[in-house]
């Protein structure tokens, strides 16, 4: 049996949820969901995040439109409900200059605290992973640079649209633990 607590939880019940109630969402609430950025885990401390906060129709939009291009229909679809639908996108962006070495992981982490503090405080997101890792001209990331103005230094982490949901989510399985664990060694059970 697993130790339980109100984190451990929240980490356990959180889901994607791509189609949101058209609510506005209270500004103490918004402002509890930066401030779980603002405390995220970042090697030596340099917090290189940067967030933008979208909450204009036409820029959501647009935004969709260049991320609905993802790869695969369905998620392509998913994407875009969430961005148009929901009341507020948040595009999670950090700083190569501040570090160039971990500057991704510390972005993801400042992403992932932003979706359990949602969770926690009653709301939903949806969690839309859009680095690139080739760095290609015209990849989705540059083109979300060019729509939103982020300079050529920041590198696009994510896009987390949040609001009220509006759909049920679904318990999916998740692997065993013994299918991922070693000691010592890679491989060793």
């Amino acid at each position: 049996m697993m130790l339980s607590n109100s984190i451990l939880r929240t980490i356990q019940d959180r889901r994607s949820i791509y189609k949101f109630k058209s609510k506005e969402i209270e500004h103490e609430k918004i402002d509890a969901i930066i401030e779980a950025a603002r405390w995220a885990p970042s090697w030596i401390n340099t917090q290189p995040w940067h967030i933008i906060l979208i909450k204009n129709r036409e820029t959501k939009n647009q935004l969709s439109k260049v991320v609905g291009t993802l790869v695969g229909i369905k998620a392509a679809h998913y994407t875009r409900v969430a961005i148009e639908e929901a009341p507020i996108v948040f595009i999670i962006t950090v700083d190569t200059k501040k570090d160039p070495y971990h500057c991704i992981e510390d972005g993801v982490a400042a992403t992932q605290n932003m979706a359990l503090a949602s969770h926690s405080l009653g709301l939903a997101s949806y969690w839309i992973g859009v680095f690139d890792i080739s760095g290609e001209t015209g990849s989705i990331e540059e083109q979300i640079k060019k729509l939103l103005n982020i300079p050529g230094e920041h590198r696009v982490i994510s896009i987390l649209p949040v609001g009220i949901a509006d759909m049920k989510s679904v318990k999916k399985d998740r692997k065993e633990t013994s299918e991922f664990i070693y000691h010592e060694k890679f491989g060793k059970k």
